[in-house]
């Protein structure tokens, strides 16, 4: 499991990190108009190989979505403490440190509650 953070001092910004032993660029964009974030996965060419995916609380966020050479895993958004509200994640959440990205591969998630692979 990866854990990240978003860099939420940006409405727009690439992370590199590592999932499944492959650099990976995310890219986390914030949507000033109706207050939430997308993230955008990309190779480490900046290749894009998924973007636009909708940052909610407590669900696989691509888990509908099966495209060559996303990683072999989910990225779910988790709120540490207090409610979600109905809107979902604002950017003052996330500022406080309340919300984490994290990443599980799929060989990590217990039988009960697995997610289809190819």
């Amino acid at each position: 499991m990866v854990v990240i953070d978003i860099p939420y001092q940006y409405n727009d910004s690439f992370i590199s990190t590592v999932l499944d032993r492959t650099i990976y660029i995310l890219r986390f964009t914030y949507n000033t108009v109706f207050d939430y974030w997308t993230l955008g996965v990309y190779t480490q060419d900046r290749e894009p190989i998924c973007n636009g995916i909708k940052i909610v609380p407590n669900y696989p966020m691509n888990h509908y979505i099966k495209k060559d050479g996303m990683p072999n895993g989910i990225f779910t958004a988790v709120k540490d403490r207090g409610e979600i509200g109905e809107d979902g994640l604002s950017k003052e959440e996330i500022a406080e440190g309340e919300v984490h990205i994290y990443y599980i591969p799929f060989d990590e998630l217990p039988a009960e509650v697995q997610i289809y692979e190819e």
